[in-house]
């Protein structure tokens, strides 16, 4: 089992990406405080190589994803590029839920609340 480094601009590029089109989104958007929940759902694209009877559960987004990339990891860059612009600290986030699933549209769905 290899261990594999993050790639330092790629993951520069991805959080100004998630910035930008956060702000550009939500221009007079001041960043959330208090306790906050983020809920992801991570879609990844269909590997070609999938058998029929999976690639059909897969289409309908009823498949999960247990491969590459970590959900982790995802969680920690969006965290990141987040500070400041979506929420003052991502230390604040004191709740988590996350799941990955196949898709035919790949995409995140990310959603940011205030926890009462």
């Amino acid at each position: 089992m290899g261990y594999r480094a993050a790639n330092p601009s790629k993951t520069a590029k991805v959080m100004g990406d998630i910035r930008r089109i956060f702000m550009a989104a939500h221009p007079s958007f001041a960043p959330m405080i208090g306790l906050l929940e983020l809920e992801m759902k991570a879609y990844c694209p269909i590997p070609k190589s999938m058998p029929k009877n999976l690639r059909e559960l897969a289409e309908e987004e009823k498949l999960r994803q247990g491969k590459r990339p970590d959900l982790s990891n995802q969680i920690k860059l969006f965290e990141d590029a987040g500070n400041g612009v979506i929420f003052q600290d991502d230390a604040r986030i004191s709740r988590i839920v996350a799941e990955k699933w196949y898709s035919p549209r790949p995409r995140l769905e990310i959603t940011v609340r205030a926890l009462t």
